[in-house]
């Protein structure tokens, strides 16, 4: 988030690979924020997991997540188009995106 100019209180939690033992792709990634999220009422089925990773979206995808890539961080996008992959070019436009998602 740093660097990005996008203010973290925008979000109701931001796990990180500290907050559980296991690691991408293994779907048990997400509990945390499954479980966390699910304190609000808030459903797996209705949470975007954004990541610049394969290995992101086959975890995400295994969870139930929804999920969009950040392209030509570490997976170029030419990438998140062969295997159809939804994906943002920017995190910076990750808010209006949500926006978007959320009216749409």
């Amino acid at each position: 988030m740093e660097g990005t100019n996008i203010n973290p209180d925008l979000f109701f939690f931001i796990q990180s690979s500290l907050d559980t033992d296991v690691h991408k792709p293994d779907a048990g990634v997400f509990l945390p924020s499954i479980e966390k999220l699910n304190t609000k009422n808030i459903i797996k089925e209705e949470i975007i997991y954004v990541g610049d990773a394969i290995d992101d979206y086959v975890a995400s995808n295994n969870a139930g997540l929804h999920f969009y890539g950040i392209a030509n961080r570490t997976v170029k996008e030419s990438e998140f188009i062969t295997q159809n992959i939804p994906y943002i070019t920017n995190i910076k436009i990750l808010p209006d995106f949500i926006n978007d998602l959320d009216k749409g």
